[in-house]
């Protein structure tokens, strides 16, 4: 398989999913035919129904093209000019580069560096020098097609090759490693703070780096900065941003920046990235400030408990989560429970579930650092 085999595909649950990239002029175009929350769309996903990946590779061509045609019949009923197919190189989209530089990578450190041969002419030769000028002979195609669709080759040839070469640490490399170390040991609900912060600090990088609105696919995002490129400064400003910005309490962010810095620990025990590791300290101060501050404890108004049980956890969001949040919220109020040990119920610990004993249920709500655990009661409908 060459370098280019993963472009415009990505595996999700297993299976192989088709990604048509849009052009950037005309993320605004497509996201309005399409509906878009946010106004805009970079990408159009669709399943190729098989785990197979030479079955992925011959559905890849035929199912863009449905893409394609799809989406220029929804721009012509809006009467809007069609997609061209040469206006943006697929494989020049972010994902595609860094997948393809990561293979590259991959394949260059698992081949040989031991002299094999050479001549008087080019010197001595190894298999990795051949990988890599076959890399070199790559990119020089690349920049060539660039260059005759009148764009610069200089930035992505840069990139690819720095990537490709051990140069520079996109977060990819950190994050599947960590992830997959942690999903071994880490609760459920460790990993789901992980994914919380990660997103949070996604949100901060594109801020920083003055992005107008936050990017649709937050990791995806953060996949594909550079580590070596943010630097301390941007590192330390973190903390204050979740405040100032998101309006997290001190403790809430600090709880933020603390798998940040287990992933920099990581990173550096396995020598992916040098120490020390730049979070050390990093929430010493916010522990001071949360302890100086006395939030205030009071009742829910009538008309805050309205708004509360009226207000739509969905809204503005593309997620599953809306009715879900919204149940947990009604059955925090009405049981005086813990909104996090609502979120760990399950079937199992419903009182009275089939209605037998009266009409009254409830719920065995799991210990945590009292003596026992709580117990809800819910009335029947």
């Amino acid at each position: 398989m060459g370098m280019n085999d993963m472009a415009n595909l990505t595996v999700r649950h297993g299976s192989y999913y088709v990604r048509f990239i849009v052009p950037k002029d005309r993320w605004r175009d497509v996201g309005a035919v399409l509906g878009s929350s946010t106004g805009l769309r970079r990408d159009v996903l669709k399943s190729l129904r098989t785990k197979d990946r030479k079955t992925a590779f011959k559905l890849r061509d035929a199912a863009l093209e449905a893409i394609r045609r799809s989406l220029n019949l929804k721009l012509a009923e809006a009467g809007l000019p069609p997609l061209h197919g040469d206006a943006v190189p697929d494989w020049m989209s972010e994902d595609c580069l860094l997948s393809e530089a990561l293979e590259a990578r991959r394949q260059i450190a698992s081949t040989s560096d031991r002299t094999d041969g050479g001549d008087e002419q080019m010197g001595e030769t190894d298999p990795r020098r051949r990988l890599i000028e076959g890399m070199d002979y790559f990119l020089e195609d690349r920049a060539e097609q660039l260059e005759k669709a009148g764009k610069d080759p200089s930035g992505y040839v840069r990139r690819f090759r720095e990537t490709a070469l051990g140069e520079q640490t996109p977060f990819a490399i950190v994050l599947d490693r960590w992830m997959k170390d942690r999903e071994t040991y880490a609760s459920q609900a460790a990993i789901s703070l992980d994914r919380a912060t990660l997103n949070h600090f996604s949100r901060y990088l594109a801020d920083v780096q003055g992005l107008a609105e936050p990017p649709e696919n937050l990791i995806g995002f953060l996949r594909a900065q550079v580590i070596e490129d943010v630097s301390p400064m941007v590192l330390g400003g973190f903390a204050e941003w979740l405040m100032d910005k998101q309006n997290l309490a001190a403790k809430t962010a600090g709880s933020r920046v603390s798998p940040l810095k287990v992933m920099w620990d990581f990173a550096i025990r396995k020598h992916i990235l040098k120490g020390p590791n730049p979070w050390l300290g990093a929430t010493a101060g916010l522990k001071r400030k949360a302890g100086k501050r006395k939030s205030e404890v009071r009742p829910f108004t009538e008309d805050e408990l309205i708004r509360l049980l009226q207000a739509d956890p969905g809204e503005g969001r593309k997620w599953a989560w809306g009715s879900a949040i919204s149940d947990m919220m009604r059955l925090a109020l009405l049981t005086g429970a813990r909104q996090n040990e609502l979120a760990t119920l399950i079937v199992g610990r419903i009182i009275n579930r089939d209605g037998t004993e009266g009409p009254l249920s409830g719920f065995h709500a799991q210990r945590t650092n009292r003596r026992s655990g709580h117990v809800g009661a819910v009335q029947r409908e």
